[in-house]
């Protein structure tokens, strides 16, 4: 497959970055933060000096990444690296960080999460 000469990125991402995973959140999301954009993992450069990645950003079409989880890399200490992200509707979503290995449930400060996906 060849990629047309004019075809064009929706972002552009700093390199060494290493994007892994991305979700969409569709009109359906409640939250204007999400409604109608991806969020993208953001796994981080293997040279930590860099201080690119370890982030998961906002991404709408035509525009810059937004910041929208942060924190994964501080004073040049790595606490974590993020890796995918899955919807689970209800504006909340699941985060895998391969440096700390666990998964984390993100949601909304005033929204509750649901018990019965607590088991």
């Amino acid at each position: 497959m060849r990629i047309a000469s004019k075809s064009q990125a929706i972002c552009y991402i700093c390199r060494h970055s290493s994007p892994l995973g991305l979700e969409y959140f569709d009109s359906t999301a409640q939250s204007p933060a999400l409604k109608n954009s991806f969020l993208v993992a953001l796994h981080g450069s293997s040279k930590k000096r860099l201080q690119r990645g370890y982030r998961v950003v906002r991404v709408t079409a035509h525009a810059q990444p937004q910041d929208f989880i942060t924190g994964f890399l501080q004073n040049g200490v790595i606490y974590g690296r993020p890796c995918d992200i899955l919807n689970m509707g209800d504006d909340s979503f699941l985060l895998t960080d391969d440096y700390s290995g666990v998964i984390y449930f993100v949601h909304r400060k005033d929204h509750a999460p649901d018990a019965s996906r607590q088991q």
